[in-house]
């Protein structure tokens, strides 16, 4: 039976980048997207969303290189859920890992993202430990296995 793992976003960076020193480079960073819907009572909502994204070797370094808090990126990546223990305590953490990301540098997007947010790392919500990323594996070197 054939499955489909393929995750498409489109939304602004609201953390700063973390460069995790394991070897292999790796960047990993939130991401904010908005979901707008009408509900049955004919009002207009807004959901967001938090992801978290993983970068990997040539990827990362692009990451790296040109982006930044507050940035509007398109991603397509995959998801990938890990466990490990925190404070003794088995946890699981989803992240969408990036096979290809499209910078999108439009005035007006950065413009909403300022005037709208105002997230310090410490307020946005999630739960990231990335003690053991290296159990991460690439796109590279997935596809060899």
């Amino acid at each position: 039976m054939k499955t489909l793992n393929e995750v498409r976003l489109l939304g602004f960076v609201v953390t700063d980048l973390i460069k995790l020193g394991k070897g292999k480079n790796t960047v990993t960073f939130r991401l904010k997207t908005v979901n707008k819907f009408k509900t049955a009572a004919g009002e207009y909502k807004e959901e967001e969303e938090f992801s978290n994204i993983v970068a990997f070797d040539s990827v990362a370094d692009n990451v790296e290189q040109y982006i930044q808090k507050g940035d509007t990126v398109y991603i397509e990546g995959r998801l990938h859920t890990r466990a490990f223990l925190k404070n003794s305590i088995p946890t699981d953490i989803t992240e969408i890992v990036v096979n290809s990301i499209t910078f999108i540098n439009v005035a007006k997007y950065k413009k909403e993202f300022e005037e709208k947010n105002t997230y310090k790392p410490e307020e946005v919500p999630f739960l990231m430990d990335f003690s053991d990323v290296k159990e991460v594996s690439d796109t590279a070197s997935t596809a060899k296995e």
